[in-house]
């Protein structure tokens, strides 16, 4: 279910990453695109998430220290390489 939200009043999300992390992401998306950038990952994760399938598979990956590769199950992630073998013929 969507809320519906007014206009000036946005949830947050407040996480800590690493200082590596901070300046990857600063040096890598410029700063107007990260709320759109990150809120594109999100919106792919919690669609992955939302397959029991794949959500206890993630969870259990992660919970055990051995992250998967996002591309391994983005769909954002395949569409950019399918992008990519298009334009590469």
């Amino acid at each position: 279910m969507i809320q519906k939200i007014h206009p000036d009043t946005r949830p947050r999300l407040n996480i800590d990453i690493s200082f590596e992390q901070r300046d990857a992401l600063e040096r890598l998306i410029p700063k107007g695109m990260r709320t759109a950038f990150i809120g594109a990952v999100l919106d792919d994760l919690i669609e992955l998430l939302e397959e029991p399938r794949y959500r206890n598979e993630f969870v259990l990956l992660i919970a055990t220290g051995k992250p998967p590769r996002l591309s391994d199950y983005s769909k954002l992630a395949k569409k950019i390489e399918e992008d990519a073998d298009v334009k590469s013929r």
